[in-house]
């Protein structure tokens, strides 16, 4: 076996090419690897990311109480509003009832004739003296009218 044959350096010579080639095939192949494994890694940290946060129940279940525990707060926050709106309306409307009931029995007192007046205001000032008998004896005269109310009926 010689090495300066020229067969042997004729073959020497055609591989180098092949060498260099099959070296930057190899570079190429490589850096093609690298790159799908980057991109791979990639995708699956993302991926591993999604799935994360959906088996993340607890963190989900505690964002969804707050979320729910701001709505109502806030929902609460309007009622109160409504009711103090409401409230401060109705206060008004009561005084002016009132107003109007007084304005009415002022005027009815002034139409009632001056006999009729003095013994409403006599029986007035009995039942302020003595409520519990006027209730008594306004008791009693509905009790004799439902009374006879149903004796009536039963004669029928």
């Amino acid at each position: 076996m010689f090495t300066s044959s020229p067969e042997v350096i004729s073959s020497a010579s055609e591989t180098a090419p092949l060498a260099h080639w099959a070296k930057t095939s190899t570079d190429r192949t490589a850096a093609g690897v690298h790159k799908g494994f980057s991109r791979s890694r990639a995708q699956h940290s993302d991926t591993m990311e999604a799935w994360a946060q959906k088996v993340d129940v607890a963190s989900q279940a505690t964002d969804k109480w707050r979320a729910m525990k701001n709505t109502v707060q806030a929902k609460i926050g309007q009622v109160r509003r409504h009711l103090d709106e409401a409230r401060k309306t109705i206060g008004g409307k009561a005084e002016e009832v009132t107003q109007q009931a007084t304005s009415l029995i002022t005027r009815a007192g002034a139409q009632v004739p001056a006999p009729v007046a003095g013994r409403v205001n006599h029986l007035a000032q009995a039942v302020q003296q003595r409520p519990v008998s006027a209730a008594a004896t306004v008791f009693t005269i509905f009790a004799l009218l439902l009374l006879r109310r149903i004796l009536h009926r039963a004669a029928r």
